[in-house]
């Protein structure tokens, strides 16, 4: 990676999207562009003069910072923002339920990193800083048809000898269906061409259970993974359910980061 996109807003959980930018881009070399989005009267320089604390924290890790100041509607401004930049990756930080920002709630984060189109991390203001990277992965096998891009970003984020899980919630009596099988032979042989480490954990559930993201979330504290992968845009068969296990997974009470990864777009 070469540039590191860090949306700071000045709450809690934007200092903690900081320091794992810092830590991401002392592993890659990257330099770190931080933007604010003005959404209300503050003078600008008042804005860069509060921001800078920030920027000199940056450069007393060695690493390359600019300040980046945009207006506007907070997922025109921030999808306007990274399209201009095109970084490798974005880092947002969330209250959780509460949202990206003051202004807004719910599943507001899910709308922010789906509209910014470009992979982006989330954390929270309790999750724990990946240092040189997350050690494990989780990587929830689904149906999209561009599966592999979300396998290939991740390793983004993954640590030197970081391992990758390939995981499959499977209803009892019931087997894999056709797209998931071959996104998960895919993955795997992605995985050892490129020499990763990585394993495959497969659990079966009630014919009745639909809390996806609950069960996913779950396995994963049980697993002792630090990041889950997700895909930003939903799968064409779980229009209406795959948004809101992703919004669940967005704010879950783990305080654990997700990676997503919109694999509609190359």
């Amino acid at each position: 990676m070469k540039k590191l996109l860090v949306f700071f807003n000045f709450i809690e959980a934007s200092e903690k999207a900081l320091d794992q930018a810092i830590s991401l881009a002392e592993k890659d070399n990257c330099k770190i562009i931080i933007c604010h989005i003005i959404n209300g009267s503050e003078p600008e320089a008042d804005i860069l003069k509060k921001l800078e604390p920030f920027a000199e924290k940056v450069r007393l890790s060695g690493r390359e910072v600019s300040i980046e100041l945009e207006k506007g509607a907070i997922f025109e401004a921030a999808a306007k923002v990274s399209q201009k930049i095109k970084p490798d990756l974005v880092i947002a930080g969330t209250r959780g339920a509460a949202g990206f920002d003051l202004s807004i709630f719910g599943s507001a984060i899910y709308k922010f990193v789906r509209d910014v189109a470009h992979t982006s991390l989330v954390l929270h203001s309790d999750s724990k800083i990946a240092q040189g990277g997350f050690k494990s992965v989780l990587l929830p096998i689904t149906p999209h048809k561009n599966f592999i891009k979300k396998v290939r970003e991740s390793l983004k984020v993954l640590a030197d000898e970081g391992e990758i899980i390939i995981f499959a919630l499977k209803k009892v009596d019931s087997i894999l269906d056709d797209e998931i099988e071959n996104n998960k032979k895919i993955s795997e042989e992605f995985l050892n061409s490129e020499g990763i480490r990585w394993q495959y954990k497969e659990f079966e559930i009630k014919k009745n259970e639909n809390d996806f993201a609950k069960l996913t979330l779950d396995k994963m504290e049980e697993l002792g993974t630090d990041l889950i992968s997700i895909s930003a845009n939903v799968s064409a068969r779980n229009q209406h359910f795959g948004k809101m296990h992703k919004e669940d997974v967005l704010m879950n009470d783990y305080a654990m980061p997700v990676l997503c990864v919109n694999t509609d777009i190359e």
